[in-house]
């Protein structure tokens, strides 16, 4: 959990994050060595003015060689002057050949005159061990400049050593260049001559594979992103093979229905199912705060003609971005309007789209028209849909659900989320949306949920992110209580790492408290 804690802040900025990894670095005892060389990459990845300062003490001082060894490694990524003086000495004066090899890598990288001269100077030093003079040579001719490769021409007069004069080759080979190419094919220069076929130059996009090139520095950790944070992807509509949208060729089916009477929501799915291979329509009116540009825009949770990213909520944006500080659109509130793929009785797919109004179809297209049907009805058969379809039209059928117009929702919804024979991504579905419908009652749910232990871990680390889009005074408190004494350590994780997102002062103090207290 430790380490998951510390993911946790890599999520966070500099100033946040700085103090609490200095108590984590400033630990010396050999079980916490695992947490500091983590410590020692999210501490490479703030840009606070204390960065460098942090990792030149972890550099100098832990008595960790390989917590040593990263702090010197990520010290690449500072490249000043005082990092360069502090790579110098290290390299003049460690006696663990592993430390030498991080300082060589990390001048290397460091591309300004100062640290390629203490490459050089290495790199001619007789005293040195040949395999650390090896990778210095190597990280000189990866720098492609002309003054490492006269450098590297005059070094291979003077060497003794067949290995090191076939490193100068290799390096040589790598910069190209018509100087190197002309010392290369001097008539004097048997060993390079000899040499030229190995290290022949390679295509620019080619990189060697050198035994010394460093792999050991990985990736942070995986980000997870705000599902609302960016659009939703839907895939372009597409002319299907003759007869895939066209059950009745050359005349237009358009059947207008009217709701009536009590059993119109069980028969709704009944007109549906009976309707011909084709589009089947319905709309129904949107709840309080939900509008739409009839188009790629839906807009939720909208007040006092403000809508979306530069006022309250979220806005949802299909086939496309949508930048409110670009583009101003006319937001209308409903109806909501749900267009069905059927085939053979069956949904296959449904776009969801708020306003606007419905195009007349062509004269070749099937389209029955239900009209307008209540919002009870309409929630009643998506949800029937969601539960028994195993199909993208029963995924997409929860968004359409969570706009209706008076009907509560959230409990219905998790509902679906407990119940173990709906289609797995519906209930992943169910509990995004839980996610997004704020309230006690709802956080209390998706607590629930995840305290449920018949709930599959799936489920639960669903609603763990649910949870994070709450309020920060409704959401924070229960995922702090979930990472403490959930019993299921992936959920805990889960946990954390939404802690992570939320910037909240709540959240670094867990996480204060996780990683500093024996």
């Amino acid at each position: 959990m430790r380490i998951a804690a510390l993911n946790g802040l890599l999520q966070m900025d500099a100033t946040s994050a700085l103090p609490i990894l200095k108590k984590v670095l400033a630990r010396r005892d050999s079980c916490s060595a695992g947490l500091r060389r983590k410590a020692v990459f999210i501490v490479s990845q703030k840009r606070g003015t204390e960065t460098e300062d942090i990792l030149l003490d972890v550099a100098r001082h832990d008595p960790d060689p390989e917590v040593r060894q990263q702090a010197v490694f990520w010290l690449s990524q500072v490249g000043s002057d005082r990092a360069v003086t502090a790579l110098d000495s290290i390299l003049r004066s460690a006696t663990d050949p592993e430390l030498q090899d991080k300082a060589i890598f990390a001048l290397g990288q460091i591309h300004q005159g100062r640290a390629g001269q203490i490459l050089r100077d290495y790199a001619a030093n007789e005293r040195a061990p040949d395999e650390a003079r090896e990778k210095a040579i190597f990280w000189l001719g990866q720098q492609h400049s002309s003054e490492n490769a006269a450098f590297l021409r005059e070094l291979y007069a003077k060497l003794t050593g067949e290995e090191l004069k076939e490193k100068v080759i290799f390096s040589l080979s790598q910069m190209g260049g018509a100087d190197n190419g002309r010392w290369n094919a001097e008539p004097g220069n048997e060993r390079a001559a000899d040499l030229r076929v190995l290290a022949a130059p390679r295509g620019r996009g080619a990189r060697s594979a050198d035994p010394h090139r460093e792999g050991g520095a990985g990736q942070g950790a995986p980000q997870e992103s705000h599902l609302l944070a960016r659009p939703v992807p839907r895939p372009p509509r597409r002319a299907g093979a003759a007869g895939d949208h066209q059950s009745v060729t050359g005349r237009l089916v358009l059947a207008w229905a009217l709701v009536a009477g009590p059993a119109a929501a069980q028969r709704l799915g009944a007109r549906v199912a009976a309707a011909p291979d084709g589009t089947v329509r319905l709309s129904f009116a949107a709840r309080p705060g939900v509008c739409g540009d009839g188009h790629h825009v839906i807009a939720l949770d909208c007040a006092g003609g403000r809508c979306g990213r530069r006022g309250w909520g979220h806005t949802i944006t299909f086939d496309g971005g949508f930048d409110g500080d670009e583009v101003e659109y006319d937001c209308e509130p409903g109806p909501v309007r749900v267009s069905l793929t059927v085939r053979t009785g069956q949904v296959r797919s449904l776009r969801t789209y708020v306003g606007g109004h419905w195009v007349t179809p062509s004269r070749d297209a099937a389209v029955t028209d239900l009209g307008t049907v209540s919002p009870r009805d309409a929630v009643d058969f998506l949800l029937d849909l969601a539960t028994r379809e195993d199909t993208r039209g029963g995924e997409e059928a929860i968004l359409p659900v969570t706009l209706a117009d008076s009907v509560i929702v959230w409990p219905m919804l998790l509902k679906l989320a407990r119940d173990d024979h709906a289609p797995r991504r519906t209930r992943h579905q169910a509990v995004f949306w839980l996610g997004q419908a704020a309230g006690d009652a709802a956080t209390r749910g998706l607590a629930d949920l995840v305290d449920d232990g018949d709930v599959d871990r799936e489920v639960k680390e669903q609603a763990v992110f649910a949870l994070s889009q709450q309020p920060r005074d409704a959401g924070v408190p229960a995922l702090i209580r979930i990472a403490r004494t959930h019993p299921e350590r992936g959920v805990r994780r889960k946990a954390l790492f939404w802690l992570g997102q939320s910037d909240d002062p709540r959240a670094l103090g867990l996480f204060e408290e996780l990683l500093t207290k024996p």
